[in-house]
């Protein structure tokens, strides 16, 4: 949000104690943006069904002060905000089932870039993990992507270096406020991710620690901003397999990059590919393919665009050219009443060739 004052009610709103999706979005679609939810009076708010406790957050004479610290604070670093339910924010995490309310970020990253990957893994990465890593990320250059990962020891900083080193942007997401960076260690990177079209984004305020219970919550914004999820080394238990989870809830794809049997560090991924929670990852090509990444014919990109198509086909054409691959939620989403069963258009496509299913019902261009 680039204007002060929304920027300041977008924040005040974020803030209140138990605005959580469901009730952000009932009070966005009851008034007119935030400011109207703030300036609304006790008895127009409860007339939402909003708890007691929301409405007294609202009306708390301390809100809009401590926003406009915020912003301050926000706008020295030259941050932004963004507010669930309205313009620019993120459109992936916007379709997630526990979405943050507010997302802080500092950075010139496209937050809606078509491909984006997330690569997490254990703190304790092994050598063969970081050439992995390397080599996954060099591949990957070649199909625009964008990088997401938690900063973090091991296979998260692994990723942000390879990515800076081969030119591909990426974004760090926190588990703190955006007036500190966790480990301090890692501060270099930080800085040069965001000299590099990368960013950095959190949804905690400033001056939130790095405390334990933040960084579950961290790993839904890392699945949740991004179309696929690798997970290179991890052990039975952690974070990585949280977010491997957490991204599979959401349809988005997960991978996993299998490991020695004779290394702790590979029982978690090894665990995923087992229990058929991710598919197994042996390249980046690998990704590129069942992603609908690779260069289409130009024979398929003239079909796609061909105007004597039916509309609805066109339709699904627009979509999957904009996003590459797409689950059919997602599609369903984006073609509401637009395109009238959907299901049988996409099987006329499939058979004329037009589209490709791949697995975990997803879709791109043939």
């Amino acid at each position: 949000m680039r204007d002060e004052a929304q920027a300041v009610f977008a924040i005040a709103f974020g803030l209140v104690d138990g605005i959580g999706p469901a009730t952000a979005r009932r009070l966005l679609s009851s008034f007119n943006g935030p400011q109207e939810v703030i300036s609304a009076s006790k008895s127009a708010l409860r007339a939402t069904g909003v708890h007691a406790k929301v409405v007294d957050g609202l009306k708390d004479d301390r809100l809009l002060p401590f926003a406009k610290e915020e912003y301050r604070k926000l706008k020295k670093l030259g941050g932004g905000v963004d507010l669930l339910g309205t313009e620019g924010y993120p459109e992936r995490l916007s379709k997630c089932i526990d979405p943050p309310i507010l997302l802080y970020s500092k950075g010139s990253a496209d937050l809606n870039h078509p491909r984006t990957v997330a690569i997490v893994g254990t703190r304790k990465v092994t050598s063969y993990g970081r050439k992995i890593c390397e080599m996954l990320i060099e591949g990957l250059s070649a199909y625009n992507v964008q990088i997401i990962s938690g900063l973090a020891f091991g296979v998260d900083i692994c990723a942000h270096r390879a990515a800076l080193k081969h030119e591909v942007p990426t974004i760090g997401c926190l588990a703190h406020g955006l007036d500190r960076i966790y480990p301090g260690i890692h501060k270099p990177e930080a800085d040069r991710m965001m000299q590099e079209q990368g960013a950095l984004v959190t949804e905690y305020s400033f001056d939130t620690r790095p405390i334990r219970k933040n960084f579950p919550s961290r790993n839904r914004i890392i699945a949740g901003l991004a179309d696929a999820t690798v997970v290179i080394e991890s052990a039975e238990k952690g974070g990585s397999i949280i977010t491997a989870r957490i991204a599979s809830s959401y349809h988005r794809e997960v991978f996993a990059v299998p490991g020695s049997l004779l290394n702790d560090q590979s029982i978690g991924t090894n665990a995923l590919i087992r229990n058929m929670e991710a598919q197994i990852l042996l390249d980046a090509k690998q990704l590129a393919r069942e992603m609908g990444w690779e260069a289409k014919s130009s024979a398929v990109q003239q079909l796609s665009l061909n105007l004597e198509l039916p509309e609805d086909q066109r339709k699904v054409c627009e979509v999957l050219q904009e996003h590459g691959t797409r689950h059919i939620d997602l599609l369903t989403h984006d073609l509401q009443d637009q395109v009238d069963q959907l299901a049988a258009v996409l099987l006329q496509m499939e058979l004329s060739g037009i589209i490709r299913l791949l697995p975990g019902q997803r879709f791109c261009l043939a």
